[in-house]
């Protein structure tokens, strides 16, 4: 009469699977999340997975809604975190530089960073080093925060836990011997994988359908898969010497290149041309950063003088020809 029972599992993956697609501002409808749900779960479907019908996920993301917004706490916590937000949301003063430089990561790479995020940042400053993993990891807490709120279940931080606190070793082990096996392999889903090195291939973190991706998705796209093996080659942006403000200028600048309307279009070969560029473009124009003198005889030659550290000072542009090829038309009047 109402169909088959939906299964807590496949409850959890059409929240999760909301929550994804609204991270960035963007209120999904049902048939959206029902579409992103089953492009996603395709492999789960072919294990036996099933997904409600379009009625029965209108109903769950109503009451995934209603969970979001009862709360007015909860509601702030939804809200963009800044600096303004200390005025309602207390954060210890010595996490605050960590929270920054993991909020400096999200804006620089068109990522949503929430209050509940800022909340986790400061919570896991003291386990986790530098902006880009902060981010990494505070997102991850935050999606099992909205998925708990969302489901009205209690939060379950098992999967990221022993992703973040546990060894390599150890948690093959775990997974070997069936502790807890489902959790360890059904996580949240989005993929983002980090090196066991620590030398992260960041730009796949942004706009790319890794390998990975793709596998748990059942899915296939030769450009992306090819363009996945082949950045795995190229050295990590935290090991060719960029500083900390240079390196989100460059992923800024990439994940706005991703977004371009061409670049579905682009082969591998003139990806990794416009990386290669890039690159060379940011490592070229930072040496441009000059500290401030306290010697105001000693300022940039166009008398500017920033609020940061450094002074922007003779910086080109980027070249028109990146954009152009990732098919944004506006550079050509610079041409």
């Amino acid at each position: 009469m109402g169909g088959p029972r939906v299964t807590p599992k496949a409850r959890d993956q059409i929240v999760l699977c909301w929550l994804q697609l609204k991270e960035n501002g963007i209120e999904p409808s049902a048939k959206e999340v029902l579409n992103y749900a089953e492009h996603k779960l395709k492999s789960e479907i072919a294990r036996g997975m099933q997904l409600p019908g379009l009625r029965k996920v209108q109903e769950i993301l109503q009451e995934a809604r209603a969970a979001n917004s009862d709360d007015s706490a909860n509601t702030l916590l939804n809200e963009d975190w800044s600096m303004a937000s200390l005025n309602r949301f207390k954060i210890s003063p010595e996490s605050i530089p960590s929270v920054v430089e993991a909020w400096k990561y999200a804006i620089n790479t068109h990522h949503k960073f929430s209050i509940r995020q800022a909340k986790w940042a400061a919570w896991l400053a003291r386990l986790v080093n530098g902006g880009a993993l902060l981010w990494y990891w505070s997102r991850k807490y935050t999606i099992l925060e909205e998925l708990a709120i969302a489901t009205n279940q209690p939060m379950d931080s098992f999967p990221a836990d022993r992703s973040l606190l546990l060894g390599i070793w150890e948690i093959k082990t775990l997974m070997i011997t069936d502790y807890r096996k489902e959790d360890l392999t059904i996580y949240d889903g989005d993929s983002l994988t980090i090196a066991a090195d620590g030398k992260n291939i960041e730009e796949l973190w942004h706009g790319i359908d890794t390998g990975l991706k793709q596998f748990e998705q059942g899915i296939f796209k030769e450009r992306d898969w090819n363009l996945d093996l082949e950045m795995q080659q190229l050295p990590p942006i935290d090991t060719i010497e960029l500083e900390p403000e240079a390196k989100l200028v460059y992923l800024r600048w990439f994940t706005y290149l991703t977004k371009g309307p061409k670049w579905a279009e682009l082969s591998v070969e003139e990806i990794l041309e416009l990386i290669t560029e890039l690159r060379a473009w940011v490592l070229k124009e930072q040496k441009c950063l000059k500290p401030i003198s306290e010697n105001p005889e000693e300022t940039s030659e166009s008398g500017f003088i920033s609020s940061t550290p450094f002074a922007f000072s003779g910086i080109q542009p980027i070249p028109e020809d990146v954009l152009i090829k990732a098919g944004y038309s506006w550079a050509r009047r610079f041409e």
